[in-house]
């Protein structure tokens, strides 16, 4: 094996350290450590508080099974788009564990910048840090490519996600494989133009009251898990705000899961695209939905949503709920829902902390079914009330263009609808169209002070 330079001043640390077997010679001691060209590193590598790790760019780290290398100092590695630094496995074994960014390395300025993770089981580990990560590639990373915890908070852009959990799908006893990045235990990273294809479970995945700001992704095909719910973008129990999506073929397009009363699920999307998702587009739900206590446990501004279960998914005719909300509460506005093969807009026990603004729904609804099915929106049961619903369209569904079950009859519902679209669309006069069959119609606008004038006919 051919090794490059190790070069450190204060003290001078010679290359037999980095290859040798003997384990009290694996953390550095307060120096400048240089790597380029071939580096093997047989067993775990620390670099202390203090030090530096330089890695030049086309060097190429040869990683013991299971190594990793753990960053209590700083690390520059200056990898470009023609020379990457690329940490891969020995051969002969299957995978090692990447970097890990301890908390005493915060504010020391650490960078990786182009590099490629090849056979790595993880990639990038960071605990209460702050690196700077740019221009990343991640090949196939088998259980998670980047996973923040306790606070951290790195800047990632223009990094790609390729794969992940593919070698192990079907072979492990954890959910927890075939995951981009994982943001959790109150983390809040800046990302910035990501993309993600292929992974099994999720692409980015949300958890323990984090937050952040993620703008600029693009994610294809992430599907296949059987242990836990698998989405492009999964958010429990955190707040970030995610700009600018683009999400396409997936099971799942944005799963919003509230899971601990303790803590607040709100997250903020804008400018989202979700097209040709295998069982729903956006869901929104609640580990316990005995409670039926709702809060507005998400927004979404400038939402198109299409091909939910249609011949482009993964798996045709499996949708359960284009936009989805189960025992939840959501804010959505300017929101263009079509081309869907089930409801555009399901609703179960949600209340007024929902409310839909400027909606388009076209084209949604399953072409066989019961009328629930088959409607463009449907609702059933409430909490205290329905969601408000305003300057809404619906058009060409397989069945009634807005269904409302049983459940919200003699709640007022319609009237105070009536009342609020009279009032936010001014006139001096006003016309129902009703069918002379629909008794129940026509005694409600009776009752609501309109006057019977004519019958319409037509012959065509």
């Amino acid at each position: 094996m051919t090794l490059s330079s190790l070069v450190s001043v204060l003290p001078v640390v010679e290359n037999p350290q980095l290859v040798s077997d003997d384990e009290s010679l694996q953390t550095s001691s307060k120096a400048l450590i240089i790597w380029s060209g071939t580096m093997d590193v047989n067993n775990d590598f620390t670099v202390a508080a203090g030090d530096e790790l330089r890695i030049y760019a086309g060097t190429i780290i040869q990683m013991g099974p299971g190594v990793r290398i753990y960053v209590d100092g700083k690390v520059v590695a200056d990898g470009t788009a023609a020379d990457p630094i690329t940490l891969q496995v020995q051969s002969g074994f299957t995978w090692h564990d990447g970097f890990q960014f301890n908390s005493s390395s915060r504010n020391r300025g650490s960078s990786l910048r182009n590099v490629t993770f090849n056979d790595a089981q993880f990639g990038i580990t960071i605990y209460n840090s702050d690196p700077v990560i740019e221009d990343g590639l991640f090949n196939n990373v088998d259980l998670v490519a980047i996973d923040l915890f306790d606070w951290a908070n790195p800047v990632i852009r223009r990094t790609t996600f390729a794969g992940g959990g593919q070698d192990v799908h079907g072979s492990l006893t954890n959910w927890r494989y075939g995951i981009g990045l994982s943001i959790g235990a109150n983390s809040a990273p800046f990302v910035e133009d990501v993309n993600f294809t292929n992974q099994i479970t999720r692409a980015i995945s949300y958890w323990g009251n984090s937050g952040g700001v993620i703008r600029g992704v693009n994610v294809t095909n992430v599907g296949g898990a059987t242990m836990n719910i698998s989405a492009a973008i999964f958010v429990e129990d955190s707040l970030p705000l995610i700009e600018d999506v683009i999400i396409s073929k997936c099971d799942n397009g944005i799963y919003v899961l509230h899971a601990t009363d303790s803590l607040i699920t709100r997250p903020v999307f804008r400018n989202v695209v979700v097209g040709d998702s295998q069982y729903s587009a956006v869901m929104m739900t609640k580990s316990d939905r005995s409670n039926y206590s709702t809060y507005m446990m998400g927004r979404f501004h400038n939402l198109e949503v299409f091909g939910t279960g249609g011949p482009n998914s993964s798996s045709p005719g499996l949708a359960y709920g284009t936009v989805f909300l189960n025992t939840s509460g959501g804010w959505f506005e300017d929101v263009n829902i079509h081309d869907n093969t089930i409801n555009g807009v399901k609703m179960y026990m949600t209340d007024p902390s929902t409310s839909f603004i400027n909606t388009t729904i076209r084209q949604s609804g399953a072409l066989i079914g019961g009328t629930n099915e088959r409607a463009g929106l449907f609702m059933r049961s409430s909490n205290n009330g329905g969601p408000s619903i305003q300057n809404i369209t619906v058009s060409e569904s397989p069945g009634v263009g807005i269904f409302v079950s049983k459940e919200f009859q003699a709640k007022n519902i319609g009237k105070l609808a009536l009342s609020e679209l009279m009032k936010q669309n001014p006139r001096q006069r006003y016309l129902a169209n009703v069918s002379p069959k629909n008794k129940k119609s026509i005694q409600f606008f009776k009752d609501n002070g309109f006057e019977l004038i004519q019958h319409t006919f037509e012959k065509i």
